[in-house]
């Protein structure tokens, strides 16, 4: 762990690298071509069928979802239908950076809202008990999940007793790191994982670690959270099982980046946090629930 800047060198040279592959034509043809793969594999195994029958026989968990939108919020309002089928009791509670989108309305709970991401996701959560839940489920309003979803990442999760769990990128998506895309594979225990597009979130994590700081966009925060969970014993995983698809809208399309980065130093300054090379160790792959 540490507190120097391992994590701005490192990772903006990096980055810029892997933007140029996903940007171009060949890297997202490459993407949709494994994703197609992967899917054809897992339907192949079976392994669908059998997290949702582990999800029919298991516990009833109460999870919240929080989320904020811009715009007409389409992509987040067709991403949440799936996850209201589940057999959990989900709750949804919502901000708007500015009018409640009709479709939505009913569980925008906060509109017009200014602030970046984790200042806005802490107004929203004031406003739905959040230590009511078991699990909280944070997403992104530009993703795209499939059927089953929020029961296959709850079986998952469980079952690894994950703290902190990511549903893997696509292939296809945008996104700055490695450890968290899609592989051949039900989950992996790693030292990390991302604040987006997707986060699930036990209990447990969300009160040691919120409310979340306010400042930026929150670049930076989850290498702050991987040092945590390692002095907690916390176990962290990505869902190769169920993933998420983040190919409509490049990472940080909308934000001041330099600024975004800036935040993201001053907010590592003083906190515990893994650097870069730490953050891609994958810990253990599992390749059956059992």
């Amino acid at each position: 762990m540490n507190h120097g800047d391992a994590y701005p060198l490192d990772w903006r040279r990096r980055s810029k690298l892997r933007r140029r592959l996903r940007r171009s034509l060949i890297g997202r043809a490459t993407g949709r071509l494994a994703d197609f793969g992967l899917g054809a594999r897992q339907r192949a195994l079976g392994i669908g069928r059998e997290l949702d029958a582990l999800a029919a026989e298991g516990p009833r968990r109460e999870v919240l979802v929080l989320g904020v939108y811009v715009g007409d919020g389409a992509a987040l309002a067709s991403a949440l239908r799936p996850i209201r089928e589940s057999v959990h009791n989900v709750h949804v509670a919502l901000g708007s950076m500015g009018p409640a989108a009709p479709a939505l309305a009913s569980e925008t709970t906060l509109t017009d809202l200014h602030g970046g991401k984790f200042a806005n996701l802490n107004r929203v959560a004031e406003t739905a008990g959040p230590l009511a839940a078991d699990w909280v489920l944070i997403l992104d309003d530009d993703i795209a999940v499939g059927r089953h979803f929020l029961d296959r990442l709850l079986v998952v999760s469980e079952r690894f007793r994950l703290t902190l769990a990511q549903p893997a990128l696509s292939r296809a998506s945008y996104g700055w790191w490695n450890v968290n895309r899609r592989r051949p594979a039900l989950a992996r225990e790693t030292r990390f994982v991302e604040i987006g597009p997707a986060l699930l979130m036990h209990r447990d994590a969300y009160k040691a670690l919120a409310p979340f700081p306010e400042e930026g966009m929150g670049w930076g925060l989850c290498l702050h959270w991987a040092a945590v969970a390692e002095r907690e014993g916390w176990r962290l995983g990505v869902i190769d099982a169920v993933p998420v698809r983040h190919e409509s809208r490049r990472v940080a399309s909308a934000v001041d980046v330099t600024a975004a980065r800036a935040a993201a130093e001053r907010l590592l300054a003083d906190r515990e946090h893994i650097n870069y090379v730490e953050a891609e160790t994958e810990l253990a792959r599992h390749t059956h629930i059992a």
